[in-house]
């Protein structure tokens, strides 16, 4: 997507990046943090999981695939056999029917751990969190009705 915002075909986007993330072609308006979280089918049980387990990845694109990576790393865990999928609904639909295990920001899968279908898998080692933000061209003249949009993102988020 920030490449659609460079190039004028979106006007503006809500992105999930590291707090680093800052290209000099948009204008980066941080929202708020978001942690992220490892998760896992909720009937799989601490004695039959583990960081050995499937990891279900997200596409080389996404932001939080190089924490995942470096999180399998740290663990020693780098050689476990992962499968990239091409969307965050294709991997929890994996995820809800005891496929693996994957990284996700709490926000997309908050609905799954509220519902008790998906479950937290805890962690030795905190993970940074990313950080939500809304974005646009830096060239890009901002109407109104943007405006009131990025307000409205603002004070909700």
């Amino acid at each position: 997507m920030p490449e659609q915002l460079q190039q004028g075909m979106y006007d503006l986007a809500l992105l999930i990046e590291s707090p680093d993330w800052h290209p000099p072609e948009l204008t980066v308006r941080a929202l708020a943090e978001e942690p992220l979280q490892l998760v896992q089918a909720s009937f799989k049980t601490q004695e039959n999981s583990s960081l050995t387990d499937l990891m279900l990845m997200t596409s080389h694109a996404c932001s939080w695939r190089p924490v995942f990576k470096r999180l399998l790393r740290y663990h020693a865990y780098e050689h476990t056999t992962t499968v990239e999928l091409p969307s965050a609904p294709a991997i929890k639909q994996c995820l809800l029917t005891s496929l693996g295990t994957s990284l996700f920001p709490r926000l997309v899968v908050q609905d799954e751990l509220r519902t008790g279908q998906l479950q937290s898998v805890p962690l030795t080692t905190p993970l940074a969190p990313l950080q939500v933000s809304i974005c646009w061209h830096k060239d890009k003249h901002l109407t109104s009705a943007m405006q009131a949009f990025i307000h409205s993102m603002q004070v909700s988020i």
